[in-house]
């Protein structure tokens, strides 16, 4: 009875220490760098794409009228820039210089659907600079 209590406990520690480390993996600035990387390449700049595919005599679908989740967001070449490059200067390590860019993004661009990201972005990094 007591070998099964100690596998249970130690099942149960295991299972709550990971769960423990994936909660601090979503607060650290590297997975805001990938989340915020990954958003940015699906809302990607106005692009005319084309693709071949379908089936013969159906009517053609134009990429604008595809489905996403939550409706495609409207952002502007500019603003998508703008948060490219302050990903960008994290990536080289140049905290200053992203802090900078991710303060000009969030004044600049106050009603942009990408405003929290950078403001997520700006909080990690003034923590991280402490």
């Amino acid at each position: 009875m007591s070998l099964r209590r100690f596998i249970f406990m130690l099942v149960a520690v295991f299972a709550v220490g990971s769960s423990l480390g994936l909660a601090a993996e979503k607060q650290d600035l590297s997975f805001w760098m990938k989340n915020t990387g990954a958003k940015l390449k699906t809302v990607t700049k106005k692009k005319k794409d084309t693709a071949v595919a379908g089936v013969k005599g159906a009517p053609e679908k134009a990429s604008d009228d595809l489905y996403w989740k939550d409706g495609k967001p409207e952002v502007k070449e500019e603003e998508i820039d703008a948060l490219e490059a302050a990903v960008e200067h994290v990536n080289k390590g140049e905290t200053a210089l992203a802090v900078k860019a991710l303060e000009g993004f969030v004044s600049k661009y106050p009603k942009s659907p990408l405003k929290p990201d950078a403001e997520d972005g700006l909080k990690m990094l003034k923590a991280e600079k402490k």
